[in-house]
């Protein structure tokens, strides 16, 4: 199970990262609308690997 958790951890990251990289484009190529929902997009995903990532570190605390 602690795989699992760290592949989810793993998952959010690289979706922020290509969310970021998305932003980047859309804000480029003057699509702001598709912009503005990757921003938002990108920053769920940050906030979820965020969460993740505590979530696995107090798991690996807990554990003797």
């Amino acid at each position: 199970m602690n795989s699992y958790f760290r592949f989810s951890e793993y998952m959010w990251l690289v979706l922020a990262i290509i969310c970021a990289g998305l932003t980047a484009w859309f804000f480029i190529t003057k699509q702001t609308d598709n912009g503005y929902f990757a921003v938002g997009m990108a920053v769920l995903a940050g906030v979820m690997y965020g969460l993740r990532r505590r979530f696995n570190k107090s798991q690996s605390r807990q554990k003797p």
